[in-house]
């Protein structure tokens, strides 16, 4: 589902979804969201979305992994151009 230009996203969730390593590996991840670690939070919300995607018929909104990815835009703009 495009939610404004996410169709990029969209794009590179699907190319993640078949590396299966990668796939593996998220499946075996426990616990959730990390405010500390961006890095473990964007691990966690691609495991939710690949696992929503497996098991929904229906379009999937990444939401949680856009959200991640806003505040790692965040972090970077303000490392910039501080």
């Amino acid at each position: 589902m495009n939610l404004g230009n996410t169709c990029y996203v969209n794009s590179t969730i699907q190319c993640l979804r078949k590396v299966k390593e990668l796939t593996e590996d998220l499946q075996k991840m426990r616990g959730g969201v990390s405010r500390g670690n961006i890095q473990v939070s964007f691990l966690v919300a691609l495991r939710d979305c690949c696992k929503l995607l497996d098991t929904s018929g229906d379009a999937v909104r990444p939401l949680n992994l856009i959200v991640v990815i806003s505040s790692v835009e965040a972090i970077v703009f303000q490392a910039v151009f501080s």
